[in-house]
């Protein structure tokens, strides 16, 4: 009742003016799902889009967060992420860790682990999502650069 009252309430306009997506956190919320972060969780994932106003994309928090990324292998949480529901699994730094959720997505897929029905599901709510963002997509070779600049800070670091 908290939750709904509290904090859903700044996202109702939102929702109701076309928002296109609604990204989850990497919390704990023990009255609704003792056992899992909401990163990995069915049940709130299932609250979230079950809703009547929520028709777009559910996406996670960027996985390489401490919360998630200094406890699980990259590729496992993206897998664990989709098939608890989510539609999009935020990876946004690293590209050998985009690359690692690929490999793993893949095999879950080749593997049974993620469904066709999850897999049309996430593709039918990301839709207009990604259609939004393919109008302000970078090009290639721009892309290239943000991601070596990304490896030169990581060296660094």
């Amino acid at each position: 009742a908290r939750l709904e009252e509290k904090k859903w309430g700044p996202f109702r306009d939102l929702v109701a003016s076309g928002l296109t997506a609604v990204m989850t956190t990497h919390a704990l919320y023990p009255a609704l799902d003792p056992d899992h972060p909401a990163t990995f969780s069915a049940r709130i994932v299932d609250r979230v889009k079950n809703r009547p106003d929520v028709e777009g994309a559910v996406l996670t928090d960027d996985l390489e967060m401490g919360a998630v990324g200094k406890h699980y292998p990259m590729g496992h949480a993206a897998v664990a992420a989709i098939e608890a529901g989510h539609d999009l699994a935020l990876v946004c730094r690293r590209r050998d860790y985009i690359d690692e959720c690929r490999q793993a997505l893949v095999a879950a897929v080749s593997g049974g682990r993620l469904s066709p029905e999850r897999l049309a599901d996430a593709r039918r709510r990301s839709a207009k999502l990604l259609a939004e963002l393919e109008l302000i997509r970078p090009d290639d070779q721009t892309l290239n650069e943000w991601f070596g600049r990304l490896a030169e800070s990581d060296a660094e670091e």
